[in-house]
């Protein structure tokens, strides 16, 4: 939580001391302009003066720059504010277990629980199963009824696959034919919470990582997983 707190402060301080110097910048960019415009106008030609039309049209300008830059920073700075407070408020998900889907975690012994969703016209399904490189290394015929399966991570020789981050998907067909393949969906105890562009970053277990937005449920630990 600790750490959060200071990421957020660092990033807000980051971004406050940027406008500033941003600002001192814009400023002394200002004061030079006006410097060079009193100069042109000392030094013009008398027989063939600038118009002062001219003038105010340069001074329009750089105003219109130097308002527009003046906007991205506040922009800038709010960006900035918000990202520390969904930082902040998100490390209330630190300890729970959410929802996601497709990627999930296997230790190298403990089953895993999945969520197949299934299609609902389907009447024959199964269980897809491939490693971070993306290639198939298990496929198991599933009730395309079922609510939830367990991978028991054995290959068919009965050893265990090696520990690591799965995908797991869900292939339904009806009369034989392909009705559609979805990311099946599993719990993931939350570890951390991070900022990033993409929006707020949410770490689970095994080092998987997910966008705040990908998740589809929130959970308390069940008892099993807290002893």
């Amino acid at each position: 939580m600790d750490v959060l707190s200071t990421t957020s402060t660092m990033t807000a301080g980051s971004a406050n001391s940027a406008t500033s110097s941003s600002s001192t910048a814009i400023n002394s960019d200002f004061d030079t302009f006006l410097k060079m415009l009193t100069a042109q106008m000392q030094n013009q030609d008398p027989l063939e003066p600038t118009d002062s039309t001219e003038f105010t049209a340069q001074l329009a300008q750089f105003s219109a720059v130097e308002q527009q830059v003046q906007t991205n920073e506040t922009l800038a700075t709010l960006s900035a504010q918000i990202a520390a407070l969904g930082n902040n408020s998100m490390a209330s998900w630190i300890g729970m277990e959410a929802r996601v889907a497709g990627l999930a975690h296997f230790d190298g012994q403990t089953p895993v629980e999945v969520y197949p969703m299934a299609n609902g016209a389907a009447d024959e399904a199964y269980l897809i199963v491939k490693d971070e490189n993306g290639n198939e290394v298990d496929r198991v015929k599933i009730d395309p009824a079922a609510e939830t399966v367990e991978w028991d991570g054995m290959d068919d020789d009965g050893a265990p696959f090696p520990e690591g981050n799965y995908v797991f998907q869900t292939q339904s067909l009806s009369n034989g034919k392909d009705l559609d393949t979805v990311l099946a969906e599993s719990y993931t105890r939350i570890s951390e919470t991070q900022a990033s562009t993409g929006g707020m970053v949410l770490v689970g277990t095994g080092g998987t990582k997910y966008l705040s937005v990908d998740i589809v449920g929130l959970r308390e630990p069940t008892a099993s997983d807290e002893t």
